[in-house]
């Protein structure tokens, strides 16, 4: 038996970009709950605010990155050559940096870095725009990964090029400078005075040890919103630009169920 799926990348786009809308839609009523109507709604902060891990918006943002890395073999596969290399180096990057959102091996990196850089068992007030020390080792990775793909991005048909240069562009923004952004308020707020019963709105049970203070600050949960939806609009696009790719490869996915 065979399945041939016929996926167009307009509708896709359309539809992720839905499914963002709606995750944000909660995330700002989760917001507003906390900072304007003084209302804790644990329950949805739980599932649907995007500075937390493990809930509905991790889930479609490790989805997004699994698609794009099928999508990257997809046309890894379709091209031949000496470049299919840089297909499956991206295909890989695409994997980690899924799994990676799914297990926040990111968090084990900032703690790696702090040490490295003499911070151990720093309180971050002292760190600025380096609140968020993984952010180092991860811009690193993502100046060499492009220096090592240069030339291969160069041989991509410009469509394709530019949309990928595009969506890595919107994607590195949310990703490094705008938690670096979040992470310099972060740090100014860790270092005040802070009383959980002046805002008894936040529940800080909901949020990782220690850091509930940020919660009640409007700028901190402002940046972070902007984050997470510049790195999700990213990969959304990028997704719909691998599939125009493909597209105009005329290029066919079956699926043939059978026997060995």
């Amino acid at each position: 038996m065979q399945i041939t799926l016929r996926l167009h990348a307009k509708p896709v786009v359309f539809v992720l970009f839905a499914v963002l809308a709606g995750l944000l839609a909660m995330h700002t009523f989760v917001a507003l709950s906390h900072l304007v109507f003084q209302n804790e709604v644990s329950a949805l902060t739980v599932l649907f605010d995007m500075d937390r891990e493990a809930n509905v918006p991790t889930l479609f943002n490790v989805l997004l990155f699994f698609l794009g890395a099928v999508l990257f073999y997809l046309l890894g596969r379709a091209e031949q050559g000496r470049d299919r290399w840089a297909w499956r180096l991206m295909v890989f990057a695409f994997i980690f940096l899924g799994v990676d959102e799914g297990s926040q091996i990111h968090e084990r990196f900032m703690l790696f870095t702090l040490r490295l850089m003499g911070h151990d068992g720093t309180t971050g007030a002292e760190m600025g725009f380096l609140y968020y020390a993984w952010i180092i080792p991860y811009f690193i990775a993502a100046v060499v990964l492009f220096g090592v793909l240069g030339r291969w991005l160069l041989r991509l048909e410009a469509q394709l090029r530019w949309g990928l240069l595009l969506s890595g562009a919107i994607f590195v923004f949310g990703a490094v400078f705008m938690e670096s952004f979040s992470g310099n308020v972060a740090a100014g707020i860790v270092s005040n005075t802070w009383n959980p019963a002046d805002h008894p709105s936040i529940p800080c049970h909901a949020y990782p040890a220690g850091q509930c203070m940020l919660y009640a600050d409007p700028l901190y949960v402002a940046l972070y919103t902007m984050e997470e939806m510049m790195e999700m609009s990213g990969l959304i696009l990028c997704a719909g630009f691998l599939m125009r790719g493909l597209e105009r490869r005329e290029a066919k996915v079956l699926l043939e169920l059978g026997k060995p």
